[in-house]
């Protein structure tokens, strides 16, 4: 220990001796001190620093780190309701222009994307101009909303099913031919959800091979450090969406996914565009999620366990005015 740390450490046994003096004493020199307790004087003393105490801010949103396809289900949440705590979107910025600039991306992958040369190649592929052309599944379709018991539901009415349907009605109203497959493939059990929903999703494109557009529509689930749920936020009455694309360097075979990767991008401007702040940063993941599938398979993650299922059903509704802006230029 150096001489100036042994002096430091004397003078911070002194300065706590005299605190408690002054202390018990009652006199003026207590209430002096009295903001100032003895163990952060100690502190100050034996490290020389006098300034300023700064309590760093909260981040806007925690990271997102999405579990592997063979992730075991989510634990139970205990029955007592935990307070939603709001970290919001700018619900009343003005439009960006469809650029790289305007595209928010958490990479969790080793590639390194152009992003400004991925928005101008565009996705690669259209739409039909006859037959379905978009396919909504669920592969954890039991995922609810707050007030349900353990954040799931088998009731379709109560989670992600409903706002299918929701997404569904707002797209067939915009013209698209949609199909929306309501069944929950994480019952009766989570294992194997994917596996299931991959048999379903090339059933339905066995039947309609111009099938090129496939929503596997989700809720997310944060819970912060303090045990509290995370409530995402755009405007005053709807909830977040958030997309995730793959790439499959985890080890799952995935030779196109460049092309879910660009109209990810696409839909990922266009919202900002749009809804400035509606959507969460695109995640891009190592992972696979049955995206070999179809070059326009992607993730749609609406609201959280800490949202309702209106603020849900709302973020829908502008996901699909924003989304038809860039799968009419696909017809």
């Amino acid at each position: 220990m150096s001489k100036r740390t042994l002096v430091r450490v004397l003078l911070g046994l002194l300065a706590f001796s005299l605190t408690i003096r002054f202390a018990a004493s009652g006199g003026r020199a207590s209430k002096a001190l009295a903001a100032l307790s003895s163990s952060e004087l100690v502190a100050r003393i034996a490290t020389g620093y006098y300034g300023p105490l700064e309590t760093p801010e909260p981040a806007a949103a925690p990271e997102y780190d999405y579990p592997p396809e063979s992730a075991a289900p989510p634990s139970p949440l205990p029955a007592a309701k935990l307070p939603a705590r709001v970290l919001k979107g700018d619900g009343a910025g003005k439009p960006k222009p469809p650029a790289a600039s305007s595209v928010d991306l958490l990479n969790k992958t080793s590639y390194e994307p152009d992003v400004a040369a991925l928005l101008a190649e565009g996705p690669g592929f259209s739409l039909a101009a006859e037959g379905p052309q978009i396919l909504i599944v669920h592969t954890h379709g039991s995922e609810a909303y707050s007030g349900s018991d353990g954040s799931r539901s088998t009731d379709p009415s109560q989670g992600v099913v409903r706002v299918g349907d929701v997404l569904a009605g707002e797209l067939a109203a915009r013209g698209f031919s949609v199909l929306h497959d309501r069944t929950m493939y994480d019952l009766p059990t989570y294992s194997g959800s994917y596996a299931r929903s991959l048999e379903a999703v090339e059933s339905a494109l066995e039947k309609y091979p111009e099938l090129t557009v496939v929503i596997d529509l989700h809720r997310d689930s944060v819970t912060l450090a303090d045990g509290t749920k995370w409530r995402s936020a755009y405007g005053g009455d709807s909830s977040q969406v958030m997309l995730i694309a793959t790439n499959g360097e985890n080890g799952l075979e995935h030779p196109n996914w460049l092309e879910n990767f660009r109209f990810a991008l696409r839909l990922q401007a266009a919202m900002e565009e749009k809804f400035p702040g509606l959507a969460r940063p695109l995640v891009l993941s190592g992972e696979r999620y049955n995206q070999h599938a179809a070059p326009g398979c992607l993730i749609l993650e609406v609201g959280t366990d800490g949202n309702s299922l209106a603020e849900a059903e709302a973020a829908a509704r502008s996901f699909a005015d924003a989304a038809a802006d860039v799968l009419d230029g696909m017809r």
